[in-house]
């Protein structure tokens, strides 16, 4: 029998999608970097967080994130970001350690798979303690910005409870997009644009892909407010527009694709599909 469309996406989200419980060796490895960050930093506090802690990442493509809360005093006033990424990096010297590309974080690197991203910050509390946000550095700027990952994390899970399960497999599936079309975005301003998108049941997952990029783009066009900073700051004018030129472009193809499955041209969907999901999108056959 030959392929359906909806067989195609569901086929494709299994090849991408991360299975199974890696909680025991995140906290293992993550507790082994604690112990040499220990030795050299005044840490007071320390969370797992990222795609892997939001059930939004992808095979073979994420690591553990850790963020380590330093001192602000002993550790951080009066640092540039680089500096403090610099001091990390020396410190994990023995795990070959090199800054993450978006610059924010030092990956160590381990002999099987997930490496573990330290991502150092300071927090910015309330007349009351309450944290009101965290501070952390971009090497690649050489500035402090302002995120809350905790508040994130929950943001994320009430929302997956909200949409139901299509959720987290649209963001993964622009995620993989996003990685064979020149990865202009951050996987965190990805989930932020999910957040912006959709607030109701999704039921149908072609069309939910497609209401992704079509909404998204406007959203894309300019800065975008979220958690008392900027989700998309580290993009360059540039690279936005070279973004918004390939959602556009995404627009387009999942239109059709969802359009032609729609007619029960699934060959026809399937090849629109494979153009904005690349090479690990099943063929039609």
């Amino acid at each position: 029998m030959p392929l359906t469309a909806n067989e195609a996406l569901r086929d494709f989200f299994d090849r991408i999608n991360l299975t199974g419980d890696h909680k025991d060796t995140a906290t293992t490895r993550t507790n082994m970097l604690l112990q040499i960050l220990n030795k050299v930093f005044t840490i007071n506090e320390s969370f797992l967080t990222g795609s892997m802690q939001r059930n939004t990442a992808l095979k073979d493509s994420s690591d553990v994130d850790m963020v380590v809360v330093l001192h602000y005093g002993r550790h951080i006033e009066n640092k540039s970001a680089v500096s403090v990424m610099q001091e990390i990096r020396d410190s994990l010297s023995s795990y070959k350690p090199i800054t993450k590309k978006n610059g924010v974080g030092v990956t160590s690197y381990f002999k099987t798979w997930p490496n573990v991203d330290i991502i150092p910050a300071s927090r910015t509390v309330a007349s009351d303690k309450s944290i009101l946000h965290y501070n952390f550095p971009d090497s690649n700027r050489n500035i402090w910005f302002k995120s809350n990952p905790r508040l994130h994390n929950s943001n994320i899970k009430h929302r997956s409870l909200v949409c139901g399960g299509n959720f987290t497999k649209v963001i993964k599936m622009v995620k993989e997009w996003n990685s064979c079309h020149s990865q202009y975005l951050q996987s965190y301003h990805i989930e932020v644009l999910a957040l912006n998108v959709f607030n109701t049941h999704i039921s149908d997952l072609g069309l939910a892909i497609h209401t992704f990029f079509d909404s998204g783009l406007a959203l894309l066009k300019s800065p975008l407010a979220y958690n008392d900073g900027v989700a998309d700051e580290y993009l360059s004018r540039s690279d936005r527009a070279e973004a918004v030129k390939r959602f556009e472009t995404a627009k387009t193809a999942s239109l059709m694709g969802w359009y032609y499955g729609t007619q029960g041209k699934d060959e026809d969907a399937i090849a629109e599909w494979k153009k904005l999901f690349c090479d690990k999108f099943p063929a039609y056959r």
